[in-house]
């Protein structure tokens, strides 16, 4: 899709100097833009993948992470952790939960603390440098996901809802969002 994307731009800036030169008066040669639409493709989509690979490789080694707060404590919850998990060429990190329920100090979950309830998150969005939130909690607790959302308005995290993950978690092909 992504070089599909950058084709479809040499494309059009070939095509845009080609009519521009026949305009001025052909001081570009056919032969001219076919190599520079060549090598632009080439280089340009080489380019690309020699950086995701660099990225990838740092990201197994644990640098250039992004840090997730996983708001929710049940099935759902656990699922968005074990895909992470099962995927450190995303470049993501796991802190922590957050449950919907009381917080108990120490308590873990899947072996990841749980660093608060769903009433602060926007705090512990800024104490654990957390760069990234999942919300992932059941159904039945929408009201925790509201209050949540409400906490995180004004945070520098980004969030993101797993709530659809329920129904397709068996047939994703990538997680996040963003890379």
């Amino acid at each position: 899709q992504e070089v599909l994307a950058l084709l479809q731009g040499v494309l059009v800036t070939t095509t845009l100097a080609g009519v521009a030169s026949f305009f001025i008066g052909g001081a570009l040669s056919r032969s001219v833009l076919v190599l520079f639409a060549v090598l632009a493709a080439v280089l340009l989509c080489g380019n690309r993948v020699v950086v995701r690979m660099v990225l990838r490789s740092l990201r197994r080694a644990g640098r250039n992470l992004r840090y997730v707060l996983v708001a929710g404590s049940g099935d759902l919850a656990r699922l968005v952790v074990q895909k992470i998990e099962a995927h450190p060429d995303y470049g993501l990190a796991v802190r922590g939960l957050v449950t919907g329920e009381t917080f108990t100090p120490g308590a873990r979950i899947d072996g990841h603390p749980v660093l608060g309830a769903v009433g602060d998150p926007a705090s512990l969005v800024e104490t654990y440098k957390i760069d990234l939130v999942y919300l992932a909690f059941a159904r039945p607790d929408f009201v925790a996901e509201e209050s949540a959302l409400d906490q995180l308005s004004d945070s520098t995290a980004s969030v993101s809802a797993a709530t659809a993950l329920s129904n397709c978690c068996s047939s994703m092909q990538s997680f996040p969002s963003s890379s």
